[in-house]
């Protein structure tokens, strides 16, 4: 199971900022049927009878979009709506160090270019974070990345990575005791997986529902910090779900759930911010990636009748279909997790990632690279 807190870290590459704060809300009164709504606020209405939610609508924020030509300029040709990236658009441990210089400077020691830790080799208190503190002893972990304290697995994932750092530090130092703090600080810096998750995750001897731990870092805390290497032996040992369209419990239903019992439902979080960007359909996704456009449901039903059905209920054209729910809900490709779809996007994805970032450690003549030997 030791991807899902791997994928976690890489979703946390990008952050859009939001227009209103974002999270489990109280109801919000009876849902006025059909909804289009262009401000900050775009709930997720909730019908009655609903398996799990007894309240008539979830909180949504929009996230935030980036200056167009046209907000100045009332004559300038109008401009699709992009959303902001608040963090870096590339994989460079960001998640560890942090995006700006204010947060790296949050967590740095300041002294043998190390990062700061606990006496107990722990991530340090973020005195300023909102995560549940279940105990007198309980505090919020300081990372690179503010969703630091989403769930014990990801934080464990960035204890390992911000301890690695620090033993990579001392060794540079070690090799070069004229290096400043700075040079060595800076030497060697360096989400279909939902359905994957399972409801319980093993630490130790026990097994925890996944519900139960998020934002909640007691669970890395208990036990002087030995809880990491528990942590780290469940996630090496459990199984992942099955890769199909069904999503655990906890995270359609009990997802973030708070001491008033309100929680979110992660799969309508993700289809709703796919329209909040303007992603486009499944459809369109099909044609860019060389496969046919779906034609209607009859076309649907001859190539996968239990998706056809399933989809048909919900949708009026094969057109309106979203791209998660489509996705997620393909046939796996011959050796590989995914379908045909995400398979193409993600390919192209990474690829982009690779061949348009300077400092991909492939890449040819890198800028700030070591010489042969340097770091040995």
């Amino acid at each position: 199971m030791r991807n899902f807190p791997v994928n976690s870290l890489l979703d946390h590459l990008s952050r859009v900022p939001l227009d209103i704060p974002f999270g489990p809300q109280p109801d919000f009164g009876p849902s006025p049927g059909p909804f289009i709504d262009t401000g900050p606020c775009n709930p997720i209405y909730i019908p009655p009878l609903d398996r799990h939610f007894r309240y008539s609508c979830m909180n949504f924020a929009r996230s935030q979009a980036s200056p167009r030509k046209s907000d100045c300029n009332p004559r300038a040709r109008k401009e699709p709506r992009e959303q902001m990236n608040m963090l870096t658009a590339f994989i460079d441990a960001s998640q560890v160090y942090g995006s700006t210089l204010k947060e790296n400077r949050r967590i740095r020691l300041y002294r043998h270019g190390m990062l700061q830790v606990t006496p107990l080799d722990l991530l340090p208190n973020d005195k300023n974070s909102t995560c549940v503190k279940d105990g007198p002893g309980d505090y919020c972990f300081l990372a690179g990345e503010m969703r630091v304290n989403e769930h014990p697995s990801l934080s464990t994932l960035h204890t390992i990575f911000h301890r690695l750092h620090n033993q990579m530090a001392l060794g540079l130092f070690e090799l070069n005791p004229n290096w400043s703090d700075e040079k060595v600080s800076m030497s060697h810096v360096i989400t279909f997986g939902h359905t994957l998750i399972p409801s319980k995750f093993t630490v130790g001897r026990e097994k925890i529902r996944l519900f139960r731990m998020f934002n909640r870092p007691r669970f890395v805390l208990r036990d002087d910090g030995r809880s990491i290497g528990k942590f780290c032996s469940g996630l090496m040992e459990d199984h992942v779900q099955r890769y199909d369209r069904f999503i655990v419990n906890d995270l359609s239903d009990l997802l973030f759930q708070d001491r008033d019992n309100i929680s979110m439902d992660l799969a309508s979080l993700n289809i709703q911010r796919a329209r909040d960007h303007g992603l486009p359909g499944y459809n369109e996704y099909r044609e860019v990636c060389g496969m046919h456009r779906i034609k209607n449901f009859e076309q649907f039903y001859r190539e996968d009748p239990e998706r056809a059905v399933i989809f048909r209920r919900v949708y009026d054209h094969v057109d309106d279909i979203d791209l998660f729910p489509a996705g997620v809900s393909e046939r796996s490709l011959p050796g590989a997790v995914v379908g045909s779809t995400f398979a193409c996007i993600i390919s192209q994805q990474f690829r982009n990632l690779k061949f348009g970032d300077r400092y991909w450690y492939e890449n040819q003549n890198r800028p700030m690279a070591f010489t042969p030997g340097k770091g040995t």
